[in-house]
């Protein structure tokens, strides 16, 4: 997930309040568009007046009939928009029970939003920040969130030991991962931890794969389709990260690999103009099982 903005100023916080909240109102939503457009103007004016302003520190929210815990409002309120409002998890299961697997869950605010839309779906989560496991501990029990698997390690090619860099000393930090990102400086710390192929887990078929690993992307999907798991999986949303080093032009194999599994997709990849060389960037890739509808 990217990381938290720059306060905004007041003029221009209250255009895209404004801009987005009629967005959700035209385009609707799976959960009502007057439920979400009404927990969106909430969540962004306490986080505005509350916690910028007033400097309140607020560490829980009422979302959708779901009580989730967190460490700053502010990255939370970017995560909520992201997960509810930006669209790209919303998606048509076969069935009242579909499966999901969360690599990179964080704090728990993609299960909340799975949860509300299918509360019998069974979900298989995935986060290696000892912190941000913790809340989501937290979050599950807060929530009784039951089918809920979780798991306290990393996802990568084979069974091992990666180091794990965190640029952020902060509680719940959105860009800690198996890489080393340019962009972000050095990191503050490094840690070794664990990790395990996602295919070990991919024995039936999954309606739903999220894949938010900082980076960790292509190591997961090189697995899935080296093992075979990969025609298991209906479905991939997938934050994509581009540029971590300069040079590092992968997209093409991540794409042919989903290519070559039967997949179709869509890109989301929002870049400012004029286009610059080598920039780190992040988007939204949204792949689906050609022949049904994406």
């Amino acid at each position: 997930m990217k990381s938290n903005a720059a306060r905004r100023p007041f003029a221009t916080w209250l255009r895209l309040l404004l801009s987005t909240g009629v967005r959700i109102l035209l385009r609707g939503s799976p959960l009502g568009r007057f439920r979400l457009f009404a927990a969106w103007m909430r969540i962004q004016v306490k986080n505005k007046l509350l916690a910028e302003i007033a400097g309140r520190d607020i560490r829980s929210e009422k979302v959708l009939g779901q009580t989730l815990h967190f460490f700053d409002y502010s990255a939370f309120a970017i995560v909520f928009e992201e997960v509810y409002v930006g669209g790209a998890y919303e998606f048509r299961a076969a069935n009242r029970e579909p499966f999901l697997i969360d690599a990179g869950a964080n704090i728990g605010v993609s299960i909340a939003f799975f949860k509300t839309l299918y509360p019998d779906c069974r979900i298989l989560a995935f986060e290696p920040d000892a912190e941000n496991f913790r809340l989501l501990e937290e979050n599950a029990r807060a929530n009784g969130w039951t089918r809920t698997e979780l798991h306290a390690t990393g996802l990568h090619r084979r069974d091992g030991e990666l180091p794990f860099y965190i640029y952020n000393d902060s509680p719940g930090a959105l860009s800690s991962g198996f890489w080393q990102l340019r962009s972000a400086g050095e990191a503050s710390r490094v840690t070794a931890l664990r990790t395990e192929p996602l295919s070990r887990y991919v024995g039936e078929f999954v309606d739903l794969l999220k894949l938010d690993v900082e980076g960790s992307e292509h190591a997961i999907l090189e697995d899935l389709a080296e093992s075979g798991a990969l025609a298991r999986i209906g479905r991939i949303v997938c934050e994509y990260h581009h540029h971590v080093q300069p040079g590092d032009d992968r997209l093409g194999e991540f794409l042919s690999t989903l290519e070559s599994a039967g997949f179709g997709y869509h890109l989301l990849a929002p870049l400012a103009m004029p286009f610059p060389e080598d920039e780190f960037q992040t988007f939204t890739i949204s792949a689906y099982r050609r022949g049904r509808t994406p």
